[in-house]
C-alpha cells in the first residue's frame, strides 16, 4: 500500500509540473502568434505613441509600457506591408533598447535595464510590535517608481544615484505613513522599517441613529453567470456604481463577489474614482491611502470596511475597482481546479460577473488607459454601501 500510495504522490506531482509546462508552452505559443500578426502601415511623421495606438485600434493587439521609461513621443514615418508585428516593433524602437515581451495576451514593452548608475536598495517594512506588514506600498517621493513589500514584508527597490537625494514614503492600511531618505537604506544594506498603527479620530458630532440609513448601491446579484481573472499586477476592473436618487452621504464600505475557481487568499487593492466627464470612464481617484486587502475566505460576497476613510459619495456616480496586486509571483499560492475536463492554474483573483445589462464595466489595461470591451461587456459583481442622512 505504502508503494502504491508513493506511486500516486509522484503520478501528482509529475501531472502538476505536466499543467505548469503546458501552461508555460500556451503563454509562448500565443506570444509567437502575437508577435507574428501581420502589419499593414503608412504613417507619416507621427510619434510612436500615435503609432501604437493605431495598431491598437486596428488590430487585436494590445500593449503596454511606461512612457517614462520608453520614448513613445519621438516622430516617425514608417510603412510596412504585411510585415510581422516584431520587425515592424524593432523598426519602431531600433535607437532605443527595449525588451519585447508578452503576457496574457498584452505585449510589454520594457526598457533593457542598465546596471550602471544603478543601485538596488532592500528593507522589510513591521509594526512596532514587530509582526511583519505584507504588501505595504514603498514609492519614492517623486513618485517615478513604486513596489510593494511581499508575503514576509520584504522589498527590493532599484533606483539611480540621481535618486539619492530622494525620500522613500511607506504607506499600508491601518497604519501611518512614513517617509525615509534614500541614503539609509544603501548604507545598511536591509533596513527595517516600523509603522505605527493608525487610529482614526472621527469628530464627535450628536446624531441620532434614526436619522440616518444605510443604502446598498451597484450589483448584488446572488448567482454569477462567470468571472474574470485579475492576473497582472496593476490590473484594474471597475464597475460604475450608479446613484440614482443622487445620495449624499459617505461610502461605509464595498463588496466584491470573489470567486472560488480562483485563488481567493490573493490580496488587492481597492480602488474608488469619480468619473471622468470627458470618458465617462473613472477619473480622480477617491482614496487618498493605498488599501490593499488580503482575504481569508473560500469565495462569496468579501467585504471592505472604508467607515474610517471618511469618502465622500459624489452624487453623480462613482466606480468601485479591483486592482491585481503581485509583489512576488513566486510567494503566491497556486489554485488548481478542474472544470470541464481541464486543470486551470490561478494564481489571483476571479471576479464573478453576470448578464449584461448597459455598458458599466470598464477594464484599465497596462498602456494606463481605461477602455470597455466591444463584446462581452458583463456587468461585474461589486457593489457599496452609503450611509446617509433619511429625507424628510
Amino acid at each position: 500500500m505504502k508503494i502504491l500510495l508513493s506511486q500516486y504522490r509522484t503520478y501528482y506531482h509529475f501531472a502538476l509540473i505536466l499543467i505548469a509546462f503546458q501552461a508555460f508552452v500556451a503563454e509562448e505559443t500565443i506570444a509567437q502568434e502575437l508577435l507574428s500578426t501581420r502589419i499593414d502601415l503608412n504613417i507619416e511623421d507621427k510619434t510612436i505613441d500615435e503609432v501604437l495606438k493605431f495598431i491598437q485600434s486596428n488590430y487585436t493587439i494590445r500593449f503596454s509600457y511606461s512612457k517614462n521609461l520608453v520614448k513613445v513621443d519621438k516622430k516617425v514615418s514608417i510603412y510596412s506591408e504585411n510585415e510581422p508585428l516584431f520587425k515592424v516593433l524593432n523598426q519602431l524602437f531600433e535607437d532605443q533598447k527595449i525588451n519585447i515581451k508578452q503576457r496574457s495576451g498584452i505585449i510589454i514593452l520594457q526598457k533593457k535595464p542598465q546596471n550602471y548608475n544603478k543601485i538596488i536598495i532592500r528593507g522589510k517594512v513591521k509594526s512596532i510590535g514587530d509582526s511583519i506588514i505584507e504588501y505595504a506600498s514603498v514609492k519614492l517621493e517623486s513618485a517615478k517608481i513604486g513596489v510593494m513589500t511581499d508575503h514576509k514584508g520584504n522589498f527590493k527597490m532599484i533606483v539611480g544615484k540621481e535618486d539619492l537625494s530622494d525620500s522613500i514614503i511607506i504607506s499600508s492600511m491601518g497604519y501611518e505613513e512614513k517617509t525615509i531618505k534614500v541614503t539609509p537604506f544603501v548604507n545598511k544594506g536591509e533596513h527595517v522599517v516600523y509603522l505605527k498603527r493608525k487610529f482614526f479620530v472621527i469628530p464627535e458630532i450628536p446624531v441620532k441613529a434614526k436619522d440616518f440609513i444605510k443604502q446598498k448601491l451597484g450589483n448584488l446579484k446572488r448567482i454569477s453567470f462567470g468571472s474574470m481573472y485579475i492576473d497582472t499586477h496593476g490590473q484594474q476592473t471597475a464597475l460604475f456604481v450608479k446613484n440614482k436618487k443622487s445620495l449624499d452621504g459617505k461610502l461605509i464600505s464595498v463588496k466584491y463577489f470573489l470567486s472560488r475557481k480562483g485563488n481567493t487568499y490573493s490580496p488587492f487593492r481597492v480602488r474608488i474614482y469619480k468619473i471622468d466627464n470627458n470618458t465617462g470612464g473613472p477619473g480622480n481617484d477617491l482614496t487618498k491611502e493605498i488599501i490593499v486587502v488580503k482575504p481569508d475566505f473560500k469565495g462569496g460576497w468579501f467585504r471592505v470596511d472604508l467607515s474610517a476613510y471618511e469618502i465622500t459619495v459624489p452624487k453623480e456616480g462613482f466606480f468601485v475597482a479591483i486592482e491585481g496586486v503581485y509583489p512576488n509571483l513566486k510567494s503566491q499560492q497556486m489554485t488548481i481546479s478542474k472544470r470541464s475536463f481541464r486543470n486551470i492554474i490561478s494564481y489571483g483573483q476571479r471576479l464573478g460577473y453576470n448578464k449584461k445589462r448597459g455598458k458599466n464595466t470598464w477594464h484599465y489595461s497596462l498602456t494606463h488607459t481605461w477602455f470597455q470591451l466591444s463584446e462581452q461587456n458583463y456587468n461585474v459583481m461589486i457593489a457599496a454601501e452609503v450611509l446617509t442622512h433619511k429625507k424628510r
